[in-house]
């Protein structure tokens, strides 16, 4: 047990800490000495808070959103020796939910994959238009003033078939930069070799799209050599254009989001991209129903169907395990099945043009 000496003093603590909280310190000159120990102990065991706009910028930038335009709310905590000390409590932020996440980056990458597929389309169709003007300087005398299957007349170079050309060139720049999109985590980091690259598979596995070996002004205007490999410098400067604009608007465009930074850049990217969006999502549309309307199109499309049943079966699988190793495989699968057949219909249009 305390002594009486002790417990007296234990009382006078008490009464002098309890009279100081409820804002009237004791008076009494045998008080003093021990009111000025509690308030010099206050004083240095008293923590001041941070700055309200610093507590509401780490509080943004720890949920990856912008800090909130509401106030900091300030409310009164009860503690268990009376005092009664503000809490600053940081006004909720609302974050996007996952599915959100994931649907705004592919709304960005699709956006990215028009746009580069675009641009680079445009340029790869002018570089046919130079090609074709090339192949008729080799024409032979007789097949001079001959109409191409495209009703042009060789030789005769005018503005409107350039840019004519070049819009279809940019229409078939859209789809590779979407293929991009697609087949980019696997192509090599280095940014020169993954252009190189990709120019290389798009000529691999698109090349039989323009290179028609059931078209003949491969063999009657120019050499036939030179007419395939003018067409196919057109796929890898197309695949090496889109490589490039993809990587360079990856690394300028941010993540979008529904909220706003303090430049206001993540909305405002998302309305200037909706439209290449929109374009892109329809492009796919139209190309799986074009894909439906051919057998070797159908054929093509059997891994993806089954990669789309895979993932929704998979619910019902307990083995996660089981889950990501289907996935994997059936999502390889849907791009290697393809990339297949478009390579053996590219070399047998190619062989199909050398022989005649």
């Amino acid at each position: 047990m305390s002594a009486p000496g002790e417990q007296h003093e234990a009382a006078r603590l008490s009464r002098i800490w309890d009279d100081l909280v409820a804002g009237t310190p004791s008076k009494r000159a045998d008080d003093a000495a021990l009111l000025a120990e509690i308030l010099l102990l206050k004083q240095v065991t008293h923590v001041p808070a941070p700055p309200p706009n610093m507590k509401v910028r780490l509080w943004g930038d720890l949920m990856r959103q912008v800090p909130p335009l509401a106030p900091v709310v300030v409310m009164p905590g009860k503690t268990s020796n009376g005092h009664h000390p503000e809490r600053d409590i940081p006004a909720p932020t609302a974050v996007q939910s996952r599915n959100t996440t994931i649907l705004l980056a592919a709304s960005r990458w699709i956006a990215i994959g028009v746009i580069s597929g675009f641009a680079a389309g445009f340029v790869a169709g002018l570089w046919v238009r130079i090609a074709m003007r090339l192949a008729g300087i080799l024409t032979v005398e007789r097949n001079r003033g001959l109409l191409t299957e495209n009703d042009a007349l060789v030789g005769q170079l005018t503005i409107e078939g350039t840019v004519s050309l070049a819009i279809f060139g940019a229409m078939i720049g859209v789809a590779g930069g979407l293929v991009y999109i697609a087949t980019r985590r696997w192509l090599p980091r280095s940014g020169w070799l993954r252009a190189l690259g990709f120019g290389v598979l798009l000529l691999a596995v698109l090349g039989f799209v323009i290179m028609d070996p059931g078209n003949p002004d491969y063999r009657r205007f120019g050499p036939a050599w030179f007419n395939v490999l003018t067409f196919s410098l057109a796929y890898l400067i197309c695949g090496a254009g889109i490589s490039l604009v993809a990587d360079f608007l990856d690394r300028r465009i941010p993540p979008l989001g529904w909220r706003t930074d303090r430049r206001g850049r993540p909305f405002a990217w998302l309305v200037v991209l909706t439209p290449f969006t929109v374009i892109g999502v329809l492009a796919i549309m139209s190309a799986l129903v074009n894909l439906m309307t051919i057998p070797m199109g159908r054929i093509m499309l059997i891994p993806l169907v089954l990669l789309v049943a895979w993932r929704v079966a998979a619910r019902w699988f307990d083995d996660a395990d089981l889950r990501r190793r289907g996935s994997l495989l059936l999502r390889n699968v849907a791009l290697l099945a393809p990339a297949a057949v478009g390579f053996f219909l590219t070399v047998r249009a190619v062989f199909t043009i050398l022989t005649g």
